[in-house]
């Protein structure tokens, strides 16, 4: 495998404007000046998303305060200049990119403090690159210390008490049903509202990691088709597998499998050097097509290990109330189907057929009066920027302009440290694992204040148990010794005596199997040879 080269970025046409106070003014039209006829298609494919309090929060397109109208010999050739508008507006600037380093450390330092053996890593679209403005952050735990589903539950519960208790959020959720139970949670707004999204020993997203990353290296197109499909999904609520929707992952082995079969049929070079081609227009309006009205949902899986479509029926994909559901292979395990979980594939695809129509549709120059009018908002009609999400980024910036940040960071305290870790009892039921201790293991994972004194307890029961049997048994020899001799020379009176005689072994006594019986019960009347301390 080649060595990983860095991203090589778009070139910007022209120098785009970061301007929040402008970008804000620049607001999606609810009806454009060209919509006219067919025009007006365009319109009813952008939806608005819901705010907090039931109202509808309005899509802004700031990309556009940087990129002047220009004349244009397509559709597709304006559509892929404001995709790279797009996509060096919502990449998150210095300033965010400052705030996350920041709370990544801090998070960081919280956990270690508890899990004193862990290492705390940042997977998916935040180490991909492929974070749109105001996206959350993917960070998993990997720990010995924490085994077993159940304590894995428990732990991610006493993490969000924890962040309770410092101050850093206010409203921690655990996911605990699902596939990986998860923490999913939102910074304070003093800390700038900054989402996480926290897993312990779940290592499926660091895997597919470099391979993820060998792929945008390779193929440039891939980056911008797949933070502009996650916001054109996020503006619908169509972006999360926990809701029906179609997951980062998932998403992101749609457009490697649309790249590597190219149904379009471009040259090699819109994929390669798309700058040079100019055909991101190009390149999703054909992902749009595709998925909406050329693949075989009913019939094949995508396979991007394989580079191909493959059999539903092979793999035994087939879902009987469902047939045209979407099935998406693995690249991590190629058994699983990630795209299982798509419940809402109906509605992106219709979704995916309107924006084609829209895009396809429009119209770039109008004749108004006898003169020529050009109007460039091709992308704008199928998608755009929440407002939140552009105050939001405004207010962080100033935030940490004027060290208000900083300060609200350094007010959050470390939780308390711990000597060993606590864990549950059920626990001393798993096997021994060399890795579970930093003393090596054993018998018990003797890792917290719990299980020290179980240990202890242990320790003094078995210790007590062969201090007692030693001294009894040969208490119990000498007393037969002595018992014997006196038999055996006739020294007894009566009957008995002179039958005793003549056995050839020591005579059982009545109160033998009574103190066998007692000393297998317990050891903690009888303790030696003591005479007076005897059960009998």
């Amino acid at each position: 495998m080649s060595t990983l080269v860095p991203h090589p970025s778009l070139p910007t046409k022209p120098t785009f404007t970061k301007s929040v106070a402008v970008a804000a003014a620049v607001m999606l039209p609810s009806t454009p000046d060209h919509a006219r006829g067919a025009g007006a298609a365009a319109v009813s494919t952008v939806q608005t998303t819901a705010v907090a309090d039931g109202t509808p929060e309005q899509l802004l397109t700031p990309w556009l305060a940087g990129l002047p109208m220009t004349e244009y010999a397509s559709v597709e050739e304006r559509l892929h200049d404001e995709i790279v508008a797009f996509l060096d507006y919502v990449t998150p600037n210095a300033a965010e990119r400052i705030v996350r380093d920041k709370l990544i450390k801090k998070l960081t330092e919280m956990i270690q403090r508890r899990y004193w053996t862990s290492e705390v890593s940042v997977f998916g679209s935040a180490a991909l690159d492929l974070s749109l403005l105001s996206g959350d952050i993917d960070m998993v735990i990997n720990t010995p210390m924490v085994a077993g589903d159940e304590n894995r539950k428990r732990s991610l519960f006493e993490l969000a008490k924890i962040l309770r208790e410092t101050g850093f959020s206010v409203n921690p959720f655990v996911v605990k049903h699902a596939r990986v139970p998860i923490i999913t949670f939102e910074a304070v707004p003093e800390l700038s509202s900054v989402k996480f999204d926290l897993s312990i020993n779940a290592t499926d997203g660091l895997t597919v990691l470099s391979s993820m990353k060998q792929y945008l290296s390779i193929v440039p197109a891939l980056r911008p088709l797949i933070m502009t499909l996650k916001m054109f999904l996020a503006n619908r609520g169509l972006h999360s597998a926990a809701s029906g929707g179609l997951s980062s992952f998932t998403l992101t082995l749609m457009v490697i499998s649309f790249l590597q079969l190219n149904p379009g049929n471009r040259p090699p070079e819109d994929f390669s050097n798309p700058s040079a081609s100019q055909s991101l227009g190009r390149l999703l309006m054909d992902f749009f097509d595709y998925y909406h009205a050329k693949f075989p949902y009913e019939t094949a899986y995508i396979s991007v290990l394989g580079q191909k479509l493959g059999e539903k029926s092979d793999k035994g994909w087939e879902r009987e109330h469902h047939p045209d559901a979407l099935s998406v292979e693995s690249i991590i395990d190629p058994n699983l189907d990630v795209g299982r979980s798509c419940q809402k594939i109906a509605r992106i695809r219709v979704a995916f057929g309107e924006a084609f129509t829209a895009l396809k549709s429009y119209q770039l120059k109008h004749d108004i009066d006898g003169r020529t009018v050009w109007h460039g908002n091709v992308l704008g009609a199928v998608l755009g920027v929440p407002s939140s999400a552009v105050a939001r980024r405004a207010a962080l910036e100033a935030r940490l302009a004027s060290g208000a940040f900083d300060a609200a960071l350094a007010r959050v305290p470390l939780p308390d440290t711990w000597d060993r870790a606590p864990q549950r009892t059920h626990e001393r039921r798993y096997e021994a694992r060399a890795d579970r201790s930093e003393r090596g293991g054993g018998r018990y994972d003797l890792r917290g204040p719990q299980h020290e004194r179980q240990a202890r307890r242990d320790r003094r029961q078995n210790d007590r148990g062969r201090g007692a049997r030693e001294p009894e048994r040969h208490h119990r020899e000498r007393r037969d010794d002595e018992r014997w001799a006196y038999y055996g020379s006739g020294s007894g009176s009566g009957a008995g005596s002179s039958s005793r005689a003549r056995y050839d072994d020591p005579p059982a006594y009545r109160h033998s199997w009574r103190h066998e019986e007692y000393d297998s019960r317990s050891h903690s009347r009888y303790d030696g040879p003591d005479q007076s301390r005897c059960p009998w």
